[in-house]
């Protein structure tokens, strides 16, 4: 089901407070994202580690219906 960008960033701030949070539509549609977060939690973790904690942050929320999301993350 699509999602407002704007809907999936304020999910992603609240679940990851203080975050540098970026959200790209990929294909205009609600449903194609990418999501750059540099978040101070993620020190310390690997790449797979960091996307493990988005995923599970995301899976009881209304963004766990998007069809596709591509992370990109990072300590900051």
């Amino acid at each position: 089901m699509p999602l407002p960008p704007d809907q999936l960033r304020d999910i992603l701030a609240d679940k990851f407070p203080g975050a540098t949070i970026q959200i790209d539509d990929l294909a205009g549609d609600n449903d194609h994202y990418r999501a750059h977060i540099t978040a101070s939690q993620f020190a310390g973790l690997s790449r797979v580690q960091m996307h493990q904690m988005v995923n599970r942050a995301l899976a009881d929320t209304p963004a766990a219906s998007i069809h596709a999301l591509s992370l990109v993350t990072k300590s900051g």
